[in-house]
């Protein structure tokens, strides 16, 4: 009596759920064995790809058999096309299986004395067929693929924030999974044009989206986000965008904005100046004359003299001819008075201190939530190393395979630690928060004085609506923010504040917060407002990037 193993397999898990063949395999498989005396000691089941061997159950079959070796026969399955539809690779396995004494045959495509020159032959011819009937799959399948999407429907692999579902009419489509709106929310950031990437990108990962750089750039030009299709980046005529079946996660106004917005930065990267330090209102400080930006300059007190001398200055260089040219230290010292006037009053710092403590607790449960997906995926990974490993040792897998997967492995593990690391040690210590931040929005002009040319410069594009105009040894009115007229008792409209006696101090923030603190750019970027732009603005740029801290 021969003892064998059976192998049942589909390509797909709903293939499994939902179909009959694995049922109808595995019943041809035991009316075989009934039929000719065969033992069937037990089957394994796949829901996988036969393009290769590296399949969950197949691996388990191949253990299986190191395990009980010499005790087993025969590997039965029902057609070639379920062992695999590569030739090469059949080939490879069978011949692989026939040095442990195990002889691969297919109860409803039986060859007689598969060994002989015959057999081998039309086990090729079987399995040459099989790979040309995967390929016309695959063929089909992309023909489809691109019949749909000319007719508005995804059906690739879904990006980051969508997920796959049905239509009316139960056809693939893409929609909005729970990762939307923290989509939304990087998109709208980016806009802003005040984040660097590489802070983008920490922000995004602390709160669990995995990003890399490129994958940025990727999601950032993707216009699938907007609502629309791009059939040029499908190659299919005529090349256009067309509108997608899928609901948008972001406006097409803010898919622009950020397109303008990366442009520019790329423009930037290609010119990029070295920025003296001696002129920050670069930009910003504007001609009382024509308007136009004063451009800074220095002169020195000759080579003739022992010790060099620099001055600098802001001055006048358009062409009308306005000869204007301020000292550029006199300019700096009159910012900084202009500047202390940005002292709160007693009830916004109050409502600042409630804010803090509220972001701290949103920031914290975040934390933890991200900190235990972490734990979970390095737990995971440790897992499937042990399992690598045993499958190396047992001498079911090769050495290069078992260092690639494992090298894999390793780098996933020591970022997820280093991920770890970074938001087990942020943020200890509230009342250290809590100094540090009344200390900013109440000692603004030091903070500025403090920081490096591009954080002021970062800083004036937060609280101006438009450039400075210096004239006789002063300051014009200063054209601040709302939120910063308001908060800096610069407005009227701050006596609203004004909590009285028994006044809930989370209802007043409500009316800050709506008033919303934006950059200094175009108004286009209004179509996505935040009420929390104002202490998610003060909370993250300021706190989180400054080296003061």
């Amino acid at each position: 009596m021969k003892y064998a193993i059976g192998y049942l397999r589909v390509s797909t898990p709903d293939q499994k759920k939902y179909g009959n063949s694995l049922s109808t395999q595995k019943n041809n498989i035991e009316d075989f064995c009934f039929k000719n005396n065969i033992t069937l000691l037990k089957i394994f089941t796949e829901d996988f790809s036969g393009a290769d061997f590296d399949r969950p159950e197949f691996l388990k079959l191949l253990n299986y058999l190191k395990q009980n070796k010499g005790e087993i026969d025969l590997l039965l399955i029902d057609r070639q096309d379920r062992f695999s539809r590569n030739t090469e690779h059949a080939l490879t396995m069978t011949r692989k299986l026939k040095k442990v004494g195990v002889e691969v045959n297919f109860v409803s495509e039986w060859i007689e004395n598969v060994n002989s020159q015959e057999g081998k032959l039309i086990s090729n011819i079987r399995y040459t067929l099989a790979e040309l009937e995967r390929d016309k799959i695959k063929k089909i399948c992309s023909m489809g693929s691109r019949t749909a999407l000319k007719e508005g429907r995804y059906t690739k692999t879904p990006p980051r924030g969508f997920k796959r579902s049905k239509n009316q009419f139960n056809k693939t489509i893409i929609e909005p999974n729970e990762v939307a709106n923290l989509v939304k929310e990087l998109f709208v950031d980016y806009a802003f044009n005040i984040y660097s990437q590489k802070e983008l990108l920490s922000k995004y990962r602390k709160k669990g989206m995995s990003l890399s750089k490129s994958s940025l750039s990727r999601m950032l030009t993707n216009i699938l986000y907007a609502g629309f299709i791009d059939l040029k980046k499908h190659d299919i005529e005529p090349y256009n965008l067309i509108k997608g079946e899928h609901k948008a996660i972001i406006s097409l106004e803010l898919y622009q904005k950020v397109q303008r917005v990366k442009d520019n930065r790329n423009t930037k990267l290609k010119n990029t100046k070295i920025e003296n330090e001696n002129f920050p209102l670069s930009g910003f400080l504007k001609c009382p004359c024509c308007g136009e930006n004063l451009t800074g300059s220095n002169s020195n007190n000759g080579n003739k003299k022992k010790i060099k001398k620099y001055y600098f200055y802001y001055e006048c260089k358009s062409k009308k001819g306005c000869k204007i040219r301020y000292t550029a230290n006199d300019v700096h010292d009159l910012l900084d008075k202009e500047l202390s006037k940005l002292r709160p009053n007693k009830y916004i710092q109050k409502l600042f201190i409630d804010l803090l403590i509220e972001e701290y607790e949103n920031f914290n449960y975040e934390r933890l939530t991200i900190l235990k997906q972490i734990d979970s995926r390095i737990l995971k990974i440790n897992e499937l190393r042990f399992s690598l490993t045993e499958k190396f040792v047992a001498n079911l897998i090769e050495e290069d395979y078992f260092k690639e997967i494992n090298r894999k492995y390793v780098v996933n593990k020591s970022r997820l630690e280093r991920e770890k690391n970074e938001l087990g040690t942020y943020q200890k210590d509230l009342d250290k928060l809590l100094t540090f931040g009344l200390n900013m929005i109440c000692n603004f002009n030091l903070l500025f004085k403090n920081s490096t040319n591009q954080l002021k410069k970062r800083l004036l594009g937060s609280i101006l609506e438009d450039g400075l105009i210096f004239s006789n040894n002063n300051f014009r009115t200063v054209n601040y923010n709302r939120a910063v007229s308001l908060i800096s008792k610069l407005d009227k409209g701050y006596k609203q504040f004004e909590n009285k006696k028994g006044d809930n101090y989370k209802i007043v923030s409500q009316s800050v917060l709506k008033v919303g603190i934006e950059p200094t750019h175009p108004k286009v970027l209004d179509f996505e407002s935040s009420s929390k732009w104002f202490n998610m603005y003060l909370f993250v740029l300021f706190f989180k990037q400054l080296p003061l801290f």
